[in-house]
């Protein structure tokens, strides 16, 4: 069996919010024992996560974070042909993981990546800097996992902290409120 890091959650019963990376291939080769290597001691994976939750009054106790496609593949998302591939097998299984958590269907999915963004979003997907500008409506609805699902990207040029992005900021405030 393949080694799969598991999902990262304090307590099922306070959970705010999904957090959904790509999947746990990363350019070093690190095994983690949990997503992102959170409790790994190796930050680097996860601390501009963990600021953006910040900026909109959301704690690691408040999340559970899970990687759309949870086992490991033979190159890092960014070069990977064949990721859309692999996300659709495992996608149904991530959405029925959720579900099972939130049979609602409410509590938002903040994705990581445009990437993944772009796989489960049956609509036509605007740019990042769209819907960071705040311009456009949050959550998207009309996705795969059929509940709301928020951009949360990890890059650094969208860190939530940053004064350009203040009314989308204030938005995901408004709903975690």
């Amino acid at each position: 069996m393949k080694e799969i890091p598991k999902p990262y959650c304090l307590n099922l019963n306070r959970v705010k919010a999904f957090v959904l990376g790509a999947d746990p291939t990363n350019p070093s080769g690190k095994k983690f024992e949990y997503v992102f290597g959170i409790n790994s001691g190796d930050r680097r994976y996860f601390s501009a996560i963990e600021r953006n939750l910040s900026e909109v009054g959301l704690s690691l106790g408040q999340i559970y974070v899970q990687n759309l496609i949870p086992e490991y593949l033979d190159k890092p998302t960014s070069e990977n042909k064949n990721w859309e591939s692999s996300a659709e097998k495992w996608h149904p299984l991530i959405k029925t993981e959720f579900d099972d958590i939130d049979e609602t269907k409410q509590i938002p999915v903040l994705v990581t990546a445009e990437r993944i963004f772009k796989y489960l979003n049956n609509s036509k997907t605007p740019k990042a800097k769209e819907i960071y500008s705040g311009n456009l409506e949050v959550p998207f609805l009309n996705n795969k996992l059929e509940r709301p699902v928020i951009p949360f990207y990890r890059n650094f040029y969208y860190s939530l902290y940053k004064p350009e992005w203040i009314i989308y900021k204030g938005k995901l405030l408004k709903l975690f409120d």
